[in-house]
């Protein structure tokens, strides 16, 4: 019984696990699209490198589509209910390496993160 329990806790913790992360990997140069999925829509659009704030906010917007730079996003609702968020980083560089955040504003911001690898 004991051994039962202790399995199932760990299954828990493991699906607990708040390191679990979305990786994507993207050679130097090209270009990488990651689809964030959201229940609801939003007000506002974010794609931040690391945290949200200041220079670290690539792009804020209400419009559906919008580029800065190497950076674009792409927002629309799929035929399940759900949105997409869809993040882009044209001619990837070394430096891109590392947590972007998309996030959708409704009221309350909500963040889907994910890591990103950048390779030659």
């Amino acid at each position: 019984m004991k051994v039962c329990l202790t399995l199932i806790c760990l299954l828990f913790l493991t699906l607990q696990d708040g390191d679990a992360q979305r990786r994507f990997r993207g050679k130097e140069g090209e270009k990488i699209t990651v689809g964030c999925k959201f229940y609801f829509s939003g007000i506002k659009m974010f794609f931040c490198k690391e945290i949200c704030e200041g220079e670290n906010i690539l792009i804020e917007t209400s419009e559906d589509t919008a580029q800065k730079g190497r950076y674009s996003t792409r927002f629309k609702a799929l035929d399940t209910g759900t949105f997409v968020l869809n993040v882009s980083i044209n001619e990837l560089k070394r430096a891109d390496a590392g947590r972007y955040r998309c996030g959708l504003d409704n009221p309350g911001v909500r963040f889907d993160d994910f890591d990103l690898i950048v390779t030659e």
